[in-house]
């Protein structure tokens, strides 16, 4: 009896309950949803760069208008790199690499972009900025020694088709010389070799700081080519200033710092989807916002665009990182 009693006891079924989630599975969950939704904040904020961009040159000269976002940069960015805890120093041996890297990957490239959506529509101008990974690949062929694959070669080829159905489209429009997409295709060479020359580079620094430094290099020469037009600015709409605060202090500062942080969290496969998103963001909010066409020839050339920056991101055997050098 008792011991029918006792296996009775033991054979009926009891509550299956799962296990308490533990305190380090939580909080890594809960850094993987924050991590989702900066992501998703970064792709949002770059794209919506491009219209703004736009709406701010309408009204403000160029150089004016990236003299003026680029200190907002420098400022906030000087504030928040000190806030961090980081420190400001430049070690010996660095001073010119980071100049370098401050010319091409800011300063050429704020101020060919900002010239760019002044001659073609800003979802067009966003479209050809990033096609930046294909050109980094081309040129880490002879700066970092990389490997020449089917998956770069494709695309290449698959930037150029798209490339060509822009130029095309603005010569048979307009009977001109392309020069806006010209123009934005150099402002992609010159943020691509920018970001080739930071991944061959050891600066001895935290990344906060290199990118304090650099953009200090690259506004330092658009505020002095700017000086003779500043004083004679006229009063802009309150959508034009909006639009160079946002362009300063939010695209730049909260762009570059979050890539950054991303960059070390979530895959590299993952972060780097903002290439690919980004500019698709740019051509919609151009679309919704300026009214900007999106026919045919825009929707022909994203294709073959994004198709080539998806062969940035191949699966390819891993090689091992390269050497840093100075």
């Amino acid at each position: 009896m008792g011991a029918a009693g006792h296996s009775g006891l033991a054979s009926s079924p009891l509550p299956l309950q799962s296990p308490p989630m533990s305190v380090t599975a939580l909080t890594e969950e809960r850094g993987r949803a924050f991590s989702l939704f900066m992501f998703v904040m970064l792709v949002l904020v770059w794209g919506l760069l491009w219209p703004a961009m736009k709406v701010a040159v309408a009204e403000i000269p160029v150089l004016s208008f990236r003299a003026i976002s680029s200190v907002l940069a420098v400022i906030s960015m000087v504030i928040v790199t000190r806030a961090a805890g980081y420190s400001l120093k430049v070690p010996r041996g660095s001073w010119r690499p980071l100049m370098i890297a401050g010319i091409f990957n800011v300063g050429a490239w704020l101020l060919l972009s900002a010239i760019g959506v002044t001659l073609i529509g800003a979802g067009r101008a966003a479209l050809i900025a990033y096609t930046m990974p294909v050109w980094a690949f081309l040129l880490g062929i002879p700066m970092l020694g990389e490997r020449v694959t089917r998956w770069r070669l494709a695309g290449l080829a698959l930037a150029m088709i798209g490339l060509l159905v822009l130029i095309g489209d603005d010569i048979t429009s307009f009977g001109e010389t392309p020069v806006g997409v010209l123009v934005m295709i150099g402002a992609a060479w010159c943020f691509a070799f920018g970001t080739v020359w930071q991944k061959r580079t050891d600066y001895g620094m935290p990344h906060m700081s290199v990118i304090t430094w650099q953009l200090v290099f690259g506004a330092a020469p658009i505020v002095v080519m700017a000086l003779p037009e500043l004083p004679h600015l006229k009063p802009v709409s309150w959508q034009a200033v909006g639009a160079t605060l946002y362009a300063g202090m939010i695209a730049q500062v909260f762009g570059v710092a979050t890539y950054l942080w991303l960059v070390k969290r979530l895959p590299v496969k993952t972060s780097s989807l903002s290439m690919l998103l980004v500019p698709l963001v740019g051509l919609g909010s151009a679309a919704l916002l300026l009214g900007e066409r999106l026919g045919w020839t825009e929707i022909v050339a994203a294709l073959f665009i994004f198709a080539a920056i998806g062969t940035a991101f191949p699966k390819d055997a891993p090689q091992p990182p390269a050497a840093p050098r100075r």
